[in-house]
Parts: C-alpha cells; structure tokens; sequence
C-alpha cells in the first residue's frame, strides 16, 4: 500500500513557488494546476491508483500539516518505505502532479569538508562562530578536525542506509519479477558481468 497527499491549494507558498513549512508537495513544477487536483489524499495497492474519481480517496482536505501513521492491531506489524526507491513504484497521479517521495524532506548529510565551511561561515539564524585572534591555531584545527569526524559518521551511516535501502528494493523487485533499471548499484556492489 503506498499513499500521496497533494496539496496545491495551499496559499502558504512563497512567491518563488517553493515548499513552504505548512506544504512541503508545492513546487513550480505544480504550479498552475487546477483546484480540481488539489487537496487530496490517493493511496495506491502495488503501485496502481485506487479510488473512486481519478484515483482520489478523499477530496477537499484542509491545507494543512499530515503526518503518516499506521494503526496495528494487537500482533499485528507493518512495514513502511518512505523512498526514495520502492518495489511497486507509483502510478502517475492525475493533472499531471509530480509525486515526491516522503524521504525527500530529509535531505542527505554534508559532505566532511562541507560541514566544516558551514559551521565556520555561520549558520541558518545568522550567528557566526569565530575565534578570536588570539586563538591558538591548533585548537581551531582540533575543532575542524572534531566537526569532520562527526560528518564523516553521519555521511557513511546515511551511505550505507541507502545501500540497504537499494539493495532490499532491489532484491524484493526481482523476488516479484519486476524491473530494476532505477535501483542503481552501491558501490561496493560488483556490477554484472565483472567478477
């Protein structure tokens, strides 16, 4: 089961058409679409839409923030896939929405050297950290070396989550006989033909 919510009626975009907090679905790519698509919820069974109109489960939902949730009854459990890759992709929505995995709001760690530039240029709200002059230099370079350290960790643990993530769907793929052209290959994954 997989589900999408659009919503493009939401006012709370900005002008440049970018994701606002209260909707994170608006981008230009949706801009101009017609009411008739939006604020609605479309769930899909194996990638295919289900629903009464256009494959809409419900309309005229409020502009709002949802969150996903899954209700288990007594031992009962689910699975859930939040993208980017998953076994039964998507089905096209109609008026020509263009769908965004759930995982895209969490976007991947810095790179080492990218984190260490954006603690020392400052950060969102505008606070610098500096060091004063008088500083001694090794400890300023102890300090970089810290904050590489802990980027190197996350950026490997998000690496080798997405490894996972690639090679489980692709393996559920196959067990289904389903194509696999988009579920790339980890780096460390051997590519066919090369022993």
């Amino acid at each position: 089961m997989g589900f999408a919510i659009s919503l493009l009626g939401d006012t709370a975009a900005n002008e440049t058409g970018k994701a606002s907090e209260t909707n994170p679905t608006n981008s230009s790519k949706n801009e101009g679409l017609s009411d008739a698509c939006s604020n609605c919820i479309f769930f899909f069974k194996n990638g295919e839409l289900l629903g009464k109109v256009d494959g809409r489960a419900f309309d005229r939902i409020a502009p709002d923030k949802y969150f996903p949730a899954i209700s288990c009854y007594e031992e009962s459990s689910a699975r859930l896939n939040f993208g980017p890759h998953f076994v039964f992709p998507p089905a096209s929505l109609p008026c020509g929405i263009e769908s965004q995995p759930l995982s895209n709001l969490c976007p991947p760690p810095p790179t080492p050297d990218d984190a260490v530039d954006m603690i020392l240029s400052g950060s969102k709200e505008g606070k610098k950290i500096f060091f004063s002059k008088r500083t001694d230099e090794s400890i300023v370079n102890a300090f970089k070396d810290l904050v590489k350290a802990e980027a190197v960790v996350r950026h490997e643990a998000f690496s080798q989550h997405l490894c996972l993530h690639l090679k489980e769907i692709r393996f559920l793929r196959e067990e289904r006989g389903l194509d696999t052209f988009d579920v790339v290959k980890c780096k460390d994954e051997p590519t066919d033909g090369v022993i």
